[in-house]
């Protein structure tokens, strides 16, 4: 079982009145999400199933990294993940499906920083520290569960298997 946890790439600044959900991609941003799903090819277990904020720099991350995967995942975008915080992101992956394997989470920070942060209770020490000085766009945090049920993930009950920074 694999949780992957990942901050949507470099957004475009938007001045005046337009909503911050409506922010894309910069083209390094394209570039960054293009990349990550390439390295996410590799990993021994891809996700099988996708949880992605509705904001547009989020589904265009989400839509780039996908397009590298070998094997399509299974997707579901919701306002619920939109600048939620580190507990409402870890309730949405607890209500996971069982038969879910492998999930990725495309959300924002400082939600998703923190909630790779709690649930890191073990792995290598450079990794954590590394993941607990910095989670900048395109980053993304690879966790080992210590269970095989969603439901019954807790605080530090995961292992960082790796925290992939461009």
């Amino acid at each position: 079982m694999r949780l992957y946890l990942l901050r949507h790439a470099q957004a475009e600044i938007v001045a005046g009145a337009a909503p911050d959900a409506s922010r894309g991609l910069t083209e390094n941003g394209q570039r960054e999400a293009a990349e990550v799903g390439s390295w996410l090819s590799t990993r021994s277990e891809p996700p099988t199933h996708v949880l992605c904020s509705s904001a547009r720099r989020a589904v265009e991350t989400m839509e780039r990294v996908v397009a590298e995967l070998s094997s399509k995942p299974s997707v579901s975008i919701s306002e619920d993940f939109y600048l939620a915080s580190a507990w409402k992101l870890f309730e949405q992956v607890r209500g996971t499906v069982p038969d879910v394997s492998s999930l990725l989470l495309v959300a924002h920070n400082p939600g998703i920083a923190e909630l790779a942060a709690k649930l890191s209770g073990q792995g290598d020490p450079a990794a954590l520290r590394s993941l607990a000085s910095r989670f900048p766009p395109a980053t993304l945090a690879e966790l080992e569960p210590s269970t095989a049920i969603w439901a019954a993930l807790e605080p530090e009950g995961a292992r960082l298997v790796a925290h992939f920074v461009l």
